[in-house]
Formats: structure tokens, sequence, C-alpha cells
């Protein structure tokens, strides 16, 4: 069982990415972080990297089971690219 559940912009970034690592090593919470990504495949990928990133540089491995990647865009009108996935992160 989740506290919270979080819905985040930037977590790929600098700030945003320690933003996520605090997250996980201090609560039980569940973040979705939007990334830009032209298809899931692309998503997939750059989300593996992004987890790579945090093994090795905040030591971050299981929590980041807690993380789920959301395509999308911040300049795009609708935020979210998938419908099923704005549902997710809405309920």
């Amino acid at each position: 069982v989740f506290e919270q559940q979080i819905f985040l912009t930037g977590g790929t970034g600098v700030l945003g990415s320690r933003l996520v690592v605090e997250l996980l090593k201090n609560s039980k919470t569940k973040v979705y972080i939007l990334m830009r990504a032209t298809n899931e495949a692309e998503l997939q990928k750059r989300f593996t990297e992004l987890k790579a990133f945090w093994s090795t540089q905040y030591k971050i491995n299981t929590q980041a089971e807690r993380v789920v990647p959301i395509r999308g865009d911040i300049l795009d009108p609708n935020l979210i690219a998938e419908e099923s996935a704005r549902t997710s992160v809405l309920n």
C-alpha cells in the first residue's frame, strides 16, 4: 500500500531526479514521472537508462519499482499521450 501517489513533471532532470530519489528513500510514495518519447519503446529505453543512473549514482534499485514512466510532453495540451495513462494518473 502506498502512502501517496505523486505525478511529477521534470523527474528526469537534475532536480527532479533528486526529488524522485528522496521520495523513494524516505517514503512509500508511488511516483509517476512524465517523460518525452515518441513511442513506448523509446519511453522504456529512456526509463531503463534513468533507473541505471539512479542505481549507480544514488544506490536506488528495488525502490525504482515504485516509479511509473508516463509518456507525454509538458507542452502538449493533453499533457499525457495515452488515454489509459491519463486515467491511471487521475485515479
